[in-house]
């Protein structure tokens, strides 16, 4: 009985595994589902992208630095922070260099902006903008 049991979901991790897929998935991946960001530059200043990335308010400590699209040439805002704060993520999109950058809002003191995401310790947002 046991490998009738196994047997259907050793095959499907087989396949998984043929394909390329894995079991686990590390914070810095994209859902498949989902597909690559199209590269849209965001001009500095630009509106709040909606909230698709629908994850909870983390935790963080240390320096973050929030700009005001997706350029480094954008006004940096969120500075000073205290030394723990909660974000949340909203969703990300890459620039016309290939970075990803994600959307996210500080819940104490109010604050929102860019971040590149290779700065940020999950990755960043899992939803394109």
């Amino acid at each position: 009985m046991r490998q009738r049991r196994t047997a259907p979901v050793a095959a499907a991790l087989a396949l998984a595994a043929s394909l390329g897929l894995s079991a686990t998935a590390s914070a810095a991946e994209r859902p498949a589902a989902v597909g690559p960001a199209p590269v849209a530059d965001v001009p500095c200043g630009a509106p709040a992208p909606p909230d698709r990335d629908g994850a909870r308010w983390t935790e963080r400590s240390g320096p973050l630095r929030l700009y005001g699209g997706t350029s480094t040439d954008c006004v940096i805002y969120g500075i000073p922070l205290p030394s723990r704060y909660q974000v949340n993520h909203h969703c990300y999109t890459r620039d016309r260099s290939g970075v990803s950058w994600t959307f996210l809002r500080v819940l104490a003191p109010p604050r929102a902006g860019w971040v590149p995401d290779h700065l940020l310790p999950d990755g960043g947002a899992l939803w394109p903008c």
